[in-house]
């Protein structure tokens, strides 16, 4: 990257334009168009939340815990929540939001110490899981999932140190 080290999703097709970023990598459905390029590199799921020691939550999160119980809900400028809302919002799926957090950081802590229940891409989950002692469970509904891709804008194709960098990202990870 160039200029800057992150930018938010609105901008990134902007500066990906103007070459002040060089790749761009994530879940970006609006980066589209005859003017980028894309490689998929793999594909994630969803994950739920709880503390260990849970009281009504052992092992499995049923249909109605998961519409009963308090949901904490992560609202970033990411665009991977928006999957889950959607599925919700599609299935007439209506679950109890007791605290809306704008990112991720906080989220183990104030799972683990309390009884509500977050749903989190699985990378995060499985991390957030190592660091604090959560239950790290399978949602109860069928949340789809998807793909991480590499972007990069048509100019930057041939770029010799661009195509590097796809290839490195690639080889690191790529499925």
């Amino acid at each position: 990257m160039s200029g800057r080290s992150r930018c938010r999703p609105r901008e990134l097709v902007l500066a990906l334009q103007r070459g002040e970023v060089d790749l761009a990598i994530g879940y970006f459905p609006d980066i589209d168009g005859i003017d980028f390029l894309q490689q998929r590199l793999f594909r994630h799921g969803f994950v739920c939340l709880v503390r260990a020691g849970h009281p009504s939550v052992r092992g499995t999160l049923t249909n109605k815990q998961f519409r009963d119980l308090p949901h904490a809900v992560v609202q970033t400028e990411g665009r991977s929540q928006e999957i889950v809302e959607q599925y919700l919002k599609q299935q007439g799926i209506h679950r109890r939001e007791l605290l809306r957090s704008p990112h991720f950081l906080s989220i183990p802590m104030v799972i683990a110490s309390t009884d509500l229940v977050v749903t989190v891409p699985q990378p995060i989950g499985e991390v957030f899981g190592r660091i604090v002692e959560l239950q790290v469970l399978r949602p109860p509904y069928p949340i789809p999932s998807f793909d991480i891709k590499q972007y990069w804008h048509r100019c930057q194709h041939a770029d010799p140190g661009n195509r590097w960098l796809r290839n490195m990202v690639a080889d690191l990870l790529a499925e």
